[in-house]
């Protein structure tokens, strides 16, 4: 009896002492919540002067990608986000889904069915001119795209050689990446190219491009909200290490070539810091996760984690600027996006605009070994991604939920 008390007492340790770095970080990051709190975070601006722009004429902007070469940054919004979310809580859409129905909704009221008629309602691409005076945003007309009223725009990246974008699509039929060619003009223009799915594009969230037929995704979930949205939900809440990394091959005209690199907890933003380090930001344990790129002879790129820097809110998207510092826009405190998803299912947006739950925003750079704090606080809310223009000084933040864009200027 003695004998297999000491072995009990053994296991018990030995499952604890495995247990415990896991424990802990569960507990540091529910410590973070607590100490996030909005009403507990300071007002913290970095900038000589910050102004929102455009609350009238973009919403719901996740991501943004800059040309500073030309003064011009280019968002991705959805106002559908508001009822299609298909990344933290679900569809939002009216359920009958043979698909001509997703003319999506605009409004989604608990006993209306209203539908986008109007493609200027659904998601887009905006160009927004930063350098000009004043300062313009258009959105960029799509042409040869299948179904303008189904494009539900999430990450997204630019090849300026190639004039080419690389966008998550959202849509209802299952998600995808368009590939659009890009025509500069007065207000530019989007031709779209082909359409990219696999199996290993399941939850697609960002992405980055190594070349005109290589790309880097993030799949935040392993479990997809659409179809297991208990698991779902516990994969996040639990951090669980199974969202994934995943290299596509697109070199081949009709078919896409995927392999999966690495899984991490819920992967968000990702970026290139040079030829051969990336940065991939993970939402539920939050931090940024960095990898050396391997690209042996044989062409199958491999990644080995080299570390990893805990950030003190939960980091959306990633972005490099001219002078190779690392701008980290996210969420420093989750409940508080959760609750304003929620008012969004039941809401009426044409009269209560106004009431919406509000989430702060936290935005911080890092050089390679010191963090700052660029932009915290309420005024603009639900920050996602940052970009910078080292040589104008400005700074363009866009966010989730929220309506125009924040610009700093340095």
């Amino acid at each position: 009896m003695a004998l297999d008390g000491r072995l009990g007492a053994g296991l018990a340790i030995l499952v604890f002492s495995l247990a415990f770095p896991y424990l802990y970080d569960r507990y540091q990051g529910f410590k973070l919540i607590l100490d996030n709190a909005p009403e507990k975070l300071p007002n913290i601006s970095a900038f000589a002067s910050a102004e929102i722009k455009f609350r009238d004429e973009v919403k719901n902007c996740e991501d943004v990608v800059m040309d500073e070469s030309r003064g011009i940054a280019f968002l991705s919004c959805d106002p559908t986000r508001d009822h299609w979310d298909t990344i933290m809580v679900g569809s939002h859409l009216p359920s009958q889904m043979e698909y001509n129905i997703c003319k999506a909704a605009t409004d989604e009221l608990s006993q209306g069915t209203s539908r986008i008629t109007d493609p200027s309602d659904a998601g887009g691409i905006y160009k927004f001119d930063y350098a000009s005076n004043p300062n313009t945003v258009v959105r960029l007309p799509l042409s040869n795209f299948p179904d303008p009223l189904d494009f539900h725009p999430l990450g997204i990246t630019y090849r300026a050689p190639s004039s080419t974008f690389f966008v998550v699509n959202h849509r209802s039929s299952g998600p995808a990446i368009e590939v659009f060619s890009y025509t500069d003009g007065n207000t530019g223009s989007l031709h779209h190219v082909r359409t990219l799915t696999h199996p290993l594009i399941h939850t697609p969230n960002a992405l980055t491009a190594l070349s005109a037929t290589s790309l880097l995704i993030t799949n935040d979930h392993y479990f997809s909200i659409r179809k297991w949205p208990f698991l779902s939900t516990v994969e996040a809440y639990l951090a669980l290490p199974i969202g994934s990394i995943t290299h596509l091959d697109i070199s081949a005209p009709d078919a896409v070539s995927a392999t999966q690199l690495a899984r991490l907890p819920l992967p968000n933003g990702i970026a290139m810091m040079n030829e051969t380090s990336l940065a991939v930001a993970s939402s539920s344990r939050p931090g940024v996760y960095f990898y050396d790129v391997h690209c042996p002879s044989d062409g199958k790129i491999k990644l080995e984690l080299k570390r990893v820097i805990k950030t003190r809110f939960a980091p959306d998207n990633l972005r490099i600027d001219a002078q190779g510092r690392l701008l980290v826009a996210g969420h420093p405190h989750p409940p508080s996006v959760e609750k304003a998803m929620q008012w969004s299912k039941r809401a009426d947006h044409s009269t209560d605009a106004e009431a919406r739950p509000r989430s702060p925003s936290w935005v911080a750079e890092w050089d390679g070994g010191r963090a700052r704090d660029l932009y915290v606080g309420g005024e603009y809310g639900f920050s996602s991604t940052a970009v910078r223009d080292v040589g104008r000084g400005v700074v363009v933040v866009v966010g989730l939920f929220e309506r125009g864009v924040l610009v700093g200027r340095e």
